[in-house]
């Protein structure tokens, strides 16, 4: 598999791969066996349970949470200590909706599980709940109020 900033060769594995060009890093995750990832500075094969984040132009191996690494295929958002501005680019992708953020969430993480299955005001209501941010929703946009 090949991204516009890594390249993935399996080894007879399971993994997923997050790449988005909206998104700061590039994280592959191993679930099972081994992978070779390779960006246009180095190649890393690694064979644990664990993943390698694309962050800028280095290629990092830490501890991963697998379980959130293919919490869309079990078609959950599980966020774990997630960066706010992370979380909205995800249920704008899911979804296929603009959100505006006007806000100062900059140092804003939440934690929790919700269903991909339910309607996006039911996500949202579960990001209310924080108490942190409210949400406005206008046709195809969603307004962060608070």
């Amino acid at each position: 598999m090949k991204t516009d900033k890594q390249e993935v060769e399996a080894l007879g594995t399971h993994f997923n791969v997050n790449s988005y060009s909206d998104e700061e890093a590039t994280k592959t995750t191993l679930l099972e066996g081994s992978v070779k990832v390779s960006n246009s500075n180095e190649q890393k094969i690694f064979t644990s349970r664990s993943g390698i984040l694309l962050a800028k132009s280095s290629l990092v191996i830490r501890n991963a949470d697998t379980q959130e690494a293919v919490a869309w295929k079990n078609g959950d958002f599980i966020f774990n200590n997630e960066d706010f501005g992370s979380i909205l680019r995800q249920v704008a992708r899911w979804y296929n909706v603009e959100i505006i953020d006007n806000g100062n969430h900059e140092n804003l993480h939440l934690s929790g599980t919700v269903s991909r299955s339910k309607n996006i005001s039911a996500v949202l209501k579960a990001l209310e709940i924080t108490g942190k941010v409210k949400f406005k929703i206008d046709g195809n946009r969603v307004i962060v109020a608070e």
